[in-house]
């Protein structure tokens, strides 16, 4: 759809923000009820923002949001998961990735090859820390490529020795080769169109292979206390917000065939989002972004975010995190599909179940 050069609109780095209104990529469907405004916790970089639900198919997305030339004003230099890890970050990833579960979604299988969409710098893994980034799949016999639309992340991850492809999906869809992984790592809800790159990731997959898709689901408890403030919406950097019931319709459309869900919410989420409503004009007097509540900002609550405070919420959310994985209301799902009516080994499937039921134990982290 075409850039709507009426709704430009200057963001706070000086740029020109556009915007599209867009219908939905999951049925069509051009009308849709209206669910919530929001703003951008994390930088500021925009006014408010509509978040809308499908009046077909129920699918939750941002609606205007940020047309195709301007998303790259939506992630700003500082943003860190494009960020190298150096000094003090570099420690604190090290010694987080020793305490956090192991990745499990990939227990049982052999190395093979491994496309990560959306990889950032492909050292971090969110919230494993480093366990199962492509640089530790690399390390551990693992064939790893990534792509990235970000020039900078995919430059750190190139430094690595990671084949990084610079573009969404949709635009590097040539790969001579196939895949035994693909996988969406909170990923897809910054899609375009998350129809298309499924449709893509599924024809890159090999025969036997396995799609992992990991993401917000708005379907959770959290979103349901929290949310305007809720942390998995990121807007606007999150187009889409998915419940367990649209994830499986677009795997559905896209010929693929859910063998194992999963929910996983972490204690850093929910204190993310505690953070918000910490910062929010209700409770400080103003709306503060993430990074000037760090700063003090005018409200001089920095230690409200200091390490040892954010130690300390999590620690005493972490049950409730837990019960909330228990309940199948997490505000993190995880499905792994396969195409058609392909079946994934016993073993592994077997193999990750069992280590899926761990993952509660590790729900906090420093990124």
């Amino acid at each position: 759809m075409p850039e709507d050069e009426s709704a430009a609109q200057k963001d706070m780095a000086g740029g020109i923000m556009r915007w599209e209104t867009v219908p939905c990529d999951l049925c069509g469907a051009s009308e849709a009820e209206w669910l919530l405004n929001g703003i951008d916790w994390e930088f500021g970089l925009s006014a408010e923002l509509h978040v809308v639900e499908c009046s077909q198919c129920g699918l939750i997305y941002l609606n205007p949001r940020p047309a195709p030339s301007s998303i790259h004003l939506i992630y700003p230099s500082r943003y860190g998961f494009f960020q190298e890890s150096t000094g003090i970050r570099r420690l604190l990833k090290a010694a987080y990735s020793k305490i956090a579960a192991p990745y499990p979604y990939l227990e049982g299988m052999r190395p093979g090859r491994i496309l990560d969409v959306g990889c950032a710098t492909g050292d971090r893994n969110y919230p494993y820390g480093e366990n199962g980034s492509l640089r530790q799949l690399q390390r551990k016999g693992w064939d790893v490529s990534g792509s990235e639309p970000d020039e900078r992340a995919a430059e750190i991850a190139r430094s690595y020795g990671i084949s990084i492809h610079t573009g969404r999906l949709s635009d590097i869809a040539s790969f001579a080769e196939r895949f035994d992984v693909v996988r969406f790592n909170h990923a897809l809800e910054h899609s375009v169109s998350p129809t298309e790159d499924l449709a893509i990731a599924a024809a890159l997959l090999r025969k036997d292979g396995r799609l992992i898709v990991s993401g917000p689901n708005i379907a959770s408890a959290a979103f349901s206390l929290f949310r305007k403030y809720w942390s998995g919406l990121d807007l606007p950097r999150h187009f889409y917000h998915f419940t367990p019931a649209t994830l499986h319709k677009y795997c559905e459309n896209a010929g693929l065939r859910i063998v194992g869900e999963y929910h996983d919410g972490t204690a850093v989420d929910f204190v993310h989002s505690m953070k918000h409503v910490l910062q929010s004009s209700e409770v400080s007097g103003r709306n503060s972004t993430c990074g000037e509540s760090e700063c003090a900002g005018e409200n001089g609550s920095a230690h409200l975010f200091s390490p040892l405070s954010r130690v300390c919420g999590y620690l005493a959310v972490r049950s409730l995190v837990r019960f909330f994985n228990r309940m199948k209301v997490s505000d993190s799902y995880t499905v792994v599909a396969v195409r058609g009516h392909a079946a994934m080994p016993t073993k592994a499937s077997g193999r990750a179940e069992n280590a899926r039921v761990a993952l509660p134990q590790a729900s906090s982290g420093w990124e």
